[in-house]
């Protein structure tokens, strides 16, 4: 037997069947439409699988397993999410994999986080858009191919990912409506998977960990609007090789940092490129390189926790001056947590 034949035949039967019966969902109402029916006819099947069992615990009751109706229920319930998946777009079995394989990869990092990962030691909090992916020109790439772009942005757009300048509604040229549906439209299409890579992204990251630094990305990307990110993120993280420890998801990224007790005291600097994250960090007393790659001026600082880099290979060359910061506000720490014993 050959099961990927196979799986393809159940896939292609159980669409005939639907078929007979109903039409593919043409509209997002239909489509809620349906896959409300099949949660609620998955539900029951669910319960007629668990009458085959012994599941009440308070009940003394003569019971004699029946494995062929057990399986019958196994298949019924099957049957149903397949078709579940049907409706909402899972359509062939190419695509289950695919999907299955990316969700396996949200799953294990988060158990490795969750159970295996301890962040017990120095490590280096690194934002993702702007300092390891060039978001600017992959989103400004994209939106060049758009064919419902209006006239006029297509050259104001080139020049920003020219200039490495950020892309919004005002700088681009369009109502803030019109940014917004091309941001969604980004989002959904798993564009995020595509971004390209800097050159220095590699590098930075193998430096990071040779030091024998844990690596916590840190990003304030959407999830909480558009999960699916969260997917996307990973998949461009494995397919690029680039290594690392945690995925964090904040819109106050020092306020997330500073929620884990002791964790400060552990981060030898942090990486952004967004001035409002940075002078969070600043006000936590968290050492922060601000990555400005295209800027000609430079703003200014009254301290000096807070320093300016070009890039990357900028950054791992005054690391260690960072690290020092560290190791003296911990050591300043340490005397006076002993001062109050």
């Amino acid at each position: 037997m050959n099961l990927e034949d196979e799986f393809r035949k159940i896939f292609e039967d159980q669409r005939a069947f639907n078929l007979l019966f109903r039409e593919p969902p043409e509209s997002p109402a239909k489509m809620a439409e349906q896959a409300r029916d099949f949660v609620v006819y998955t539900e029951s099947e669910l319960h007629e699988l668990l009458r085959t069992l012994p599941w009440k615990k308070h009940r003394r009751m003569p019971y004699r397993t029946n494995r062929p109706h057990m399986e019958e229920e196994g298949a019924d319930i099957f049957k149903c999410v397949l078709s579940l998946l049907q409706i909402i777009g899972i359509d062939t079995p190419e695509k289950l994999v695919e999907i299955y394989w990316r969700k396996t990869l949200v799953v294990r990092q988060r158990y490795q986080e969750e159970w295996m990962l301890k962040l017990d030691g120095p490590c280096v909090v690194v934002d993702i858009d702007n300092v390891l992916c060039n978001y600017i020109l992959g989103m400004g790439s994209w939106m060049m191919r758009q064919p419902t772009l209006p006239a006029g942005a297509l050259e104001r757009i080139q020049g920003l990912v020219v200039d490495g300048e950020f892309l919004n509604a005002r700088s681009v040229g369009i109502t803030e409506e019109q940014w917004q549906n091309y941001k969604h439209e980004f989002r959904t299409q798993s564009m995020k998977r595509t971004l390209p890579v800097f050159p220095d992204a590699m590098p930075f990251l193998h430096w990071v960990r040779g030091l024998g630094y844990r690596i916590v990305l840190l990003t304030s990307r959407p999830i909480d609007q558009y999960p699916n990110i969260f997917t996307d993120t990973l998949v461009w993280l494995n397919n690029n090789r680039l290594p690392f420890d945690f995925i964090w998801w904040a819109t106050e990224k020092a306020e997330r940092v500073l929620q884990i007790e002791g964790l400060r005291d552990q981060i030898v600097f942090a990486v952004d490129d967004d001035r409002k994250f940075i002078d969070q960090f600043k006000k936590a007393g968290i050492p922060s390189f601000w990555l400005r790659r295209r800027a000609t001026q430079f703003g200014h600082f009254e301290d000096d926790i807070v320093y300016e880099a070009k890039d990357l290979f900028e950054v791992m060359e005054k690391g260690d001056e960072a690290d020092g910061i560290r190791r003296r506000r911990t050591s300043t720490t340490v005397k006076v947590d002993e001062g109050h014993q």
